[in-house]
């Protein structure tokens, strides 16, 4: 398969994916784009976006793993339980999402391998399409 046809197709594949997070508008509502839709700047924007929920999910996970240690539960901390289930659940939801884009922009870059030298915002600062 020739470079430009396998650009052509990355490119495609981009385009129909699911959106990403790019930035707030003035309201504060999240403004989202597909990879095909989004620059160079924007793709590494929503990466660091995905990347800093994952983190902040990782954080109130950790303090929740521990809330919800046998011994701990009572009536008073089961609200809290249900709330840390909760947070596990959409910790588990974002790091797919995180993986999803992280394999979608590789995708979109054929010319880029993730064991090459090139690190990934270089390769998305020189190969994006956009």
């Amino acid at each position: 398969m020739g470079e430009a046809r396998r650009r052509k197709l990355a490119s495609a594949a981009a385009q129909i994916g699911p959106p990403f997070t790019v930035s707030l508008d003035a309201d504060g509502t999240p403004v989202q784009r597909t990879l095909g839709e989004m620059t160079a700047s924007e793709v590494l924007t929503a990466l660091e976006w995905q990347a800093a929920t994952v983190a902040r999910l990782e954080a109130a996970a950790e303090s929740a793993r521990r809330l919800a240690e046998p011994d701990r539960i009572d009536d008073a901390t089961l609200d809290a339980v249900r709330q840390a289930v909760e947070t596990l659940r959409t910790l588990t939801t974002e790091q797919k999402t995180l993986i999803a884009l992280l394999q979608r922009i590789g995708a979109a870059m054929p010319q880029w391998r993730p064991d090459s030298d090139l690190p990934l915002s270089a390769a998305v600062q020189r190969f994006w399409p956009r």
